[in-house]
């Protein structure tokens, strides 16, 4: 598996164990924190990317390709970037779970080939 469809994947992890709107992460109060920081309950989309390339990299250089790869898929939903689409009023989790499911599953097949 690459390292870019492991980092996707944990993306989508974080984003099943807790997902918010309108900040990049939340604690268990719902209260904004550091998105790199120990006490991360929720994150939004943007914020998954952003944490699943810190914990492979903490120097943070690359997390702009998961960004990329997933700003596709909001693009392709009419939305100009992910912050728009994650905190859209009527969004859902599950919606949002979809999509990474969906850039998985890209990533996946642009390896494979």
């Amino acid at each position: 598996m690459s390292e870019v469809v492991k980092r996707l994947k944990r993306a989508r992890e974080l984003l099943e164990q807790g997902w918010c709107k309108g900040d990049l992460a939340h604690d268990k109060e719902g209260a904004l924190v550091d998105v790199y920081c120990d006490k991360v309950y929720s994150v939004c989309l943007l914020g998954a990317c952003m944490r699943a390339e810190w914990e492979a990299s903490p120097s943070g250089v690359g997390w702009f390709l998961l960004d990329e790869l997933v700003a596709g898929g909001v693009e392709a939903r009419g939305y100009a970037d992910i912050a728009r689409y994650n905190d859209a009023p009527e969004r859902t989790k599950e919606e949002v779970l979809a999509l990474m499911d969906e850039t998985i599953k890209t990533a996946e097949e642009v390896v494979n080939e």
